[in-house]
């Protein structure tokens, strides 16, 4: 099944304007294909669209 996921931060919280959450994002994004792998969830897209603070994800997963 794939699955639309979509995350929202406030601009106070953007990775570009952040400090600590670029960090964070840094040392963490690299890490989400294992941890998906893991659970037996494939990552089929990433979308980071640069004006709305959202990021889209497509994922394939045997179920919710």
């Amino acid at each position: 099944m794939d699955f639309v996921v979509i995350t929202e931060h406030p601009p106070n919280l953007c990775p570009s304007a952040n400090a600590m959450v670029r960090k964070q994002m840094t040392e963490g994004f690299p890490q989400l294909p294992d941890l998906a792998k893991s659970m037996g969830v494939e990552i089929a897209y990433v979308g980071v669209p640069m004006v709305d603070h959202k990021i889209f994800m497509v994922l394939k997963a045997p179920n919710f």
